[in-house]
């Protein structure tokens, strides 16, 4: 339930959303246009858990995660590779107007991410985690 109310209030609160490399999504009212998922994502905050706070990347602790077009998954802390498995993208949920995507993981965990913006939300339990796209 705590999970679902995240979701709920992350979808709520999201801005509008525009990239170069974006996606249509159809709802039976709604089409609405969002960034590829696929490429490089370095974290820049983590949100929520119990103290309800926010903790930013420092060049002490930095993650990267990749989202590979053959999807493939790869998430990197401190420059080396922690995860690596495959993806899939599952179902797509609309709420306020937004999508909220359903991805399953290979190693057996399921979880939701979003677009803010230019940024990549990932929900991580009872916190998310905020992403921007690397440019090479």
């Amino acid at each position: 339930m705590k999970k679902f109310v995240s979701i709920l209030i992350l979808g709520i609160s999201l801005v509008s959303c525009s990239a170069d490399d974006e996606t249509v999504i159809t709802n039976e009212d709604t089409e609405l246009e969002y960034p590829s998922i696929t490429g490089k994502w370095n974290m820049v905050s983590s949100c929520g858990g119990i103290a309800d706070d926010c903790w930013y990347s420092t060049g002490d602790y930095t993650k990267m995660v990749e989202f590979k077009n053959n999807l493939e998954y790869v998430e990197k802390i401190n420059n080396i590779i922690e995860v690596e498995s495959t993806y899939l993208i599952t179902d797509t949920l609309f709420i306020a107007n937004r999508a909220i995507f359903k991805i399953e993981f290979g190693f057996d965990y399921t979880s939701e991410f979003t677009f803010i913006s230019d940024t990549l939300s990932i929900v991580r339990g009872d916190y998310w985690e905020n992403h921007i796209r690397v440019t090479e």
